[in-house]
C-alpha cells in the first residue's frame, strides 16, 4: 500500500490518486464527470468506486458515491419496480338511497 505524499504545490497523492481535500461541491463535480456523463452509463457503486479510485481519493469515498447514486433522479426513474403496489380488487357497489 502506498503512503501519502505531498507535492510542491500543496496537493496530496496516494500512489497515483489525487487526494481531494475540497468541499462537497468539488466531489459532486467529479461525480458528474464520472457518473453523469453519457459515456459513463450510470454504473453501480462498485464500478464507480473502481473508476474513481484510479485517479481520486477522499475520506468516506464509498459512502459519498453510494449516496450520490441513490439520489440520482435518472436512475430512480428508470429503475425496475421489484415490489409494485397491487391493491386487491374489490367491486365498488353503489349505495342504495334510503
Amino acid at each position: 500500500m502506498s503512503a501519502l505524499m505531498q507535492k510542491e504545490n500543496g496537493t496530496w497523492y496516494k500512489g497515483r490518486a489525487l487526494v481531494v481535500t475540497g468541499d462537497e461541491e468539488d466531489k459532486r463535480e467529479l461525480m458528474k464527470l464520472y457518473y453523469d456523463a453519457q459515456t459513463a452509463g450510470h454504473t453501480d457503486v462498485a464500478k464507480m468506486l473502481q473508476a474513481l479510485k484510479k485517479n481520486y481519493l477522499w475520506p468516506k469515498l464509498r459512502e459519498f458515491v453510494s449516496n450520490y447514486i441513490k439520489g440520482c433522479a435518472k436512475c430512480q426513474e428508470s429503475k425496475t419496480r421489484t415490489h409494485p403496489n397491487i391493491p386487491p380488487l374489490q367491486p365498488i357497489t353503489p349505495r342504495s338511497p334510503t
